[in-house]
């Protein structure tokens, strides 16, 4: 076994707890580029929900160009659906839970209605974009019929 150090012979605590005991040292470059790279993490998935507000601001302002151009494929259900077409569309967000926050998606309902149709559809919004999940529900509706006799 070799020479310990000086300090080595003065402390009877074995190396390992010393190690334990050392403090962590970090320089202001490693915290800035730990803080950068927390913002960056925390703004990408904040942003489904930025995606979302934007996306019902558009629908109720009535600007369905602008919701389409937020899909992230080309898709234009709102403005080139077939006859009957609805007109009044309305966005609703569903709210982000832990699971959808941590898979990075923020839920929201869309729906419209006519005289005679109602079509619904579930969508999530992503960092990247707006994307439908399943298909438009497409539910008749049934005018009631005026009283007999009238």
């Amino acid at each position: 076994m070799g020479r310990l150090p000086q300090w080595r012979l003065l402390d009877s605590r074995p190396a390992l707890v010393t190690w334990f005991r050392m403090k962590p040292r970090f320089t202001i470059r490693v915290l800035l580029i730990l803080t950068a790279c927390l913002a960056a993490f925390c703004y990408w998935r904040d942003r489904p929900r930025q995606i979302a507000n934007q996306f019902v601001a558009a629908i109720e302002s009535g600007d369905y160009k602008l919701a389409e151009s937020m899909f992230k494929t080309h898709y234009s259900a709102l403005t080139t659906m077939p006859p009957p077409r609805p007109p009044y569309w309305v966005a609703d967000p569903l709210g982000q839970g832990p699971s959808d926050w941590f898979a990075g998606r923020y839920p929201l309902r869309v729906y419209g209605w006519a005289i005679d149709v109602s079509v619904a559809c579930y969508m999530n919004a992503t960092a990247t974009g707006i994307e439908p999940v399943g298909k438009w529900h497409v539910t008749p509706q049934v005018s009631p019929r005026p009283a007999a006799g009238r």
